[in-house]
């Protein structure tokens, strides 16, 4: 029961937490690979490249569902706590870390900033935000 994380190789904090997830799987199930890595076509067949822009997706290699954003956080954790897997899952409580993951992946090449030339997300770094609102007066 192989499962793939699919990260974006451009931002810092998916490097970040899915190296953390893949750590902490005492399975050995769970490995990772960045998005430009990719270059199995029954991979990229199973997912929404959309939904993949914004959520990151968790790939079942043994044909099961392909989970993405929240699913795949409820799922890493779960196989470590299983209540905690629960109380994530209430609808009331996943409604509201729905809302809070949208509100990070929006933003997040702006809560952590990739040093300048090591990607295309330099011009999102908060300085440079400011410096365009600090024209406009």
């Amino acid at each position: 029961m192989k499962k793939l994380i699919i990260y974006d190789e451009s931002c810092p904090m998916c490097k970040l937490y899915t190296k953390g997830m893949v750590a902490a799987d005492t399975s050995g199930c769970l490995t990772r690979i960045s998005n430009g890595e990719i270059d199995n076509k029954s991979i990229t067949d199973r997912i929404d490249l959309q939904r993949a822009r914004h959520e990151i997706p968790l790939v079942d290699l043994s044909g099961g569902e392909t989970l993405y954003g929240v699913d795949t956080w409820i799922y890493t954790l779960g196989q470590r706590n299983q209540p905690l897997e629960k109380l994530l899952s209430h609808q009331w409580f996943k409604a509201f870390l729905k809302k809070l993951y949208a509100f990070i992946s929006y933003n997040r090449r702006i809560i952590i900033t990739a040093a300048p030339g090591a990607g295309n997300c330099s011009t999102f770094s908060p300085i440079s935000t400011l410096a365009i609102d600090l024209r406009l007066f």
